[in-house]
């Protein structure tokens, strides 16, 4: 399973679990906790991915 269909499977749980939570089925406290712990890991994520490892110096640039 690729990252791609992971997260289209976490997003349509979420969904679901958010319209239980909107029709008062489940207890919205948990979802909000699971939404901000979503949030968190989606900006680790994005912030590891942006730097380049520490023990590899930069790709050269191209000659001109």
């Amino acid at each position: 399973m690729n990252t791609r269909t992971k997260v289209l499977c976490y997003a349509a749980l979420l969904g679901a679990w958010g319209f239980f939570a909107y029709a008062g089925k489940t207890p919205v406290d948990g979802f909000i906790t699971a939404i901000g712990a979503a949030l968190a890991t989606l900006g680790a994520v994005h912030v590891a991915a942006g730097k380049p490892p520490a023990d590899q110096p930069p790709p050269p640039s191209a000659p001109q």
